[in-house]
């Protein structure tokens, strides 16, 4: 079997979408690890009414700019 150019670019193609699949599996399972963080530090606080992001490991929102 000879390798041709296209093979490789092939390859490399499809070795980019599987990394790129790869990195949105991470960042999801870290979004939801994040949140789960969260709520066991919210479950081990005490009631209170001023709870803040803070209070929760989390960092303050960011308001979305109209653009």
């Amino acid at each position: 079997m000879q390798i041709s150019k296209e093979y490789l670019l092939s390859e490399i193609a499809s070795m980019e979408k599987q990394r790129n699949h790869a990195h949105d599996v991470a960042v999801a399972s870290q979004a939801a690890i994040d949140v789960m963080q969260a709520l066991i530090k919210r479950l081990d606080l005490p009631e209170e009414d001023g709870l803040t992001f803070a209070d929760l490991g989390l960092p303050d929102p960011v308001p979305v700019e109209k653009g």
